[in-house]
């Protein structure tokens, strides 16, 4: 079962620090960031939304990888 304390937040997945984290614990890590690929620009709300960095969205995944 993972632990809370095992969240890596990045700017971006690959090679963020959700990598780094993932490669030091010996466990499940939830990574979560941005796609590495071009990200069009936006409104900020919209571009959250759009890639579920909302703080609704980033606790639903962290509720869900608690199961």
């Amino acid at each position: 079962r993972p632990l809370a304390g095992r969240a890596g937040i990045s700017a971006a997945l690959a090679g963020g620090f959700g990598s780094a984290v993932a490669d030091i614990i010996n466990g499940p890590v939830v990574k979560i960031g941005l796609p590495s690929a071009f990200i069009p620009h936006g409104k900020r709300e919209f571009m959250l939304e759009r890639f579920g960095l909302t703080g609704q969205a980033i606790a639903q995944r962290i509720k869900a990888a608690l199961k």
